[in-house]
């Protein structure tokens, strides 16, 4: 979770948000991460890795910074 919680301190920019708030993001995107890996293997890693970021990143663009300005205070 470090570098998620690296990303999300540049991103958090003048935000005020609550460290454990900032925790719980990097934790829901680790588990994004961690389950598409799971899915890979067990799909027995027939698509190709670069499809899967691709695809993924179309996904979260900007959602970080938009949880993050939910969490808020």
């Amino acid at each position: 979770d470090r570098l998620l919680l690296d990303v999300i301190n540049e991103e958090v920019g003048t935000m005020k948000v609550r460290d454990e708030d900032k925790q719980f993001i990097a934790q829901v995107y680790s588990y994004i991460f961690i389950g598409l890996m799971l899915d890979w293997i067990k799909d027995d890693m027939r698509e190709e890795p670069r499809q899967i970021v691709d695809r993924l990143a179309k996904l979260i663009r900007g959602s970080m910074s938009a949880a993050l300005s939910r969490f808020q205070f």
